[in-house]
C-alpha cells in the first residue's frame, strides 16, 4: 500500500487541454518508479524484427526510448518528458538499407517547437520553428498516451503534434474502439491515427495497462509483447 501511494504521489491523475475542445483527463498512476522495458516481436511486409519501448526516470524528467529493428531498417527514438508527459526534447535516427540516414531533433516549449531534420549522405537539412494554439506533443509518445487516456468506449482524445516527415503541424487522434482478448488477457483496443497512418493498440485491463499487441494495417505489421 505504501508503494502504491508513492506511485500516485509521483504520477497523479491530471486534466489537460490537449487540443481544441473539452479537457481530457490523463491517468498516469500506472507509471512505476522503477524502469520498465517492454519488448515485442514483429512481423509484416518488411519481414520480422523487434520493437522495444523503455521508460525510466532520469533526474527530474521521464525518459522514453523506442527501438525498431528489422532487416535493412533501424529506427531509434529518445524523448524526454515532464511528469505530465509533456515533451521537452526528442531525437530520432533512421537508417534504411545502409544507405540513407535521417536524424531529427525537436526542442519543445509548451505551445511551440523547433525541429531540425538532416538527411545523410546528401547533407541536406530541413528546419522549422512551429507555434500552436494548443500544447504540442511528440508523436513518439503514442505507446504511453494510449495507456493514459480515458478508457470509456467511444472516447476520443486529439493531440497537437508535429510530422517529422514535413516538419509541420499534424495531429494524433486516439479512439477507444472496443474490447478484446489476447489469450487469457482482457484488453481494450485503442486506435491511433497519426502522420504514419493507423495503428491498433491492444492494452491490457487493470493497473499496469501494458500494450500487448500493436497492429498496423497498412503494412500488415503485427507486434506482440514477449512475456
Amino acid at each position: 500500500m505504501k508503494y502504491l501511494r508513492r506511485i500516485l504521489l509521483l504520477f497523479p491523475i491530471i486534466t489537460l487541454s490537449l487540443s481544441a475542445g473539452s479537457p481530457t483527463t490523463l491517468n498516469l498512476g500506472w507509471i512505476s518508479p522503477k524502469p520498465e522495458v517492454l519488448t515485442y516481436r514483429s512481423h509484416g511486409d518488411h519481414g520480422e524484427g523487434l520493437y522495444q519501448v523503455c521508460l525510466f526516470r532520469s533526474d527530474s524528467l521521464l525518459e522514453l526510448s523506442i527501438s525498431i529493428i528489422s532487416p535493412g531498417f533501424s529506427k531509434i527514438v529518445a524523448t524526454s518528458m515532464k511528469d505530465d508527459l509533456s515533451p521537452v526534447l526528442s531525437r530520432a535516427t533512421i537508417v534504411v538499407n545502409d544507405q540513407v540516414a535521417m536524424a531529427t531533433s525537436c526542442e519543445y516549449g509548451r505551445n511551440s517547437a523547433t525541429i531540425s531534420t538532416r538527411m545523410f549522405p546528401y547533407n541536406r537539412t530541413l528546419a522549422n520553428t512551429l507555434n500552436s494554439p494548443d500544447p504540442l506533443w511528440d508523436y513518439a509518445e503514442s505507446p504511453l498516451l494510449v495507456r493514459a487516456i480515458p478508457l470509456d468506449s467511444g472516447s476520443i482524445a486529439t493531440f497537437a503534434a508535429i510530422s517529422p516527415r514535413t516538419n509541420s503541424l499534424a495531429s494524433m487522434t486516439l479512439s477507444v474502439i472496443g474490447d478484446g482478448a489476447i489469450g487469457t488477457v482482457q484488453c481494450v483496443r485503442v486506435e491511433v491515427v497519426d502522420f504514419e497512418g493507423k495503428s491498433i493498440y491492444w492494452m491490457e485491463k487493470g493497473d499496469r495497462r501494458r500494450v500487448m499487441r500493436i497492429e498496423q494495417p497498412e503494412t500488415h505489421t503485427v507486434s506482440e509483447l514477449i512475456q
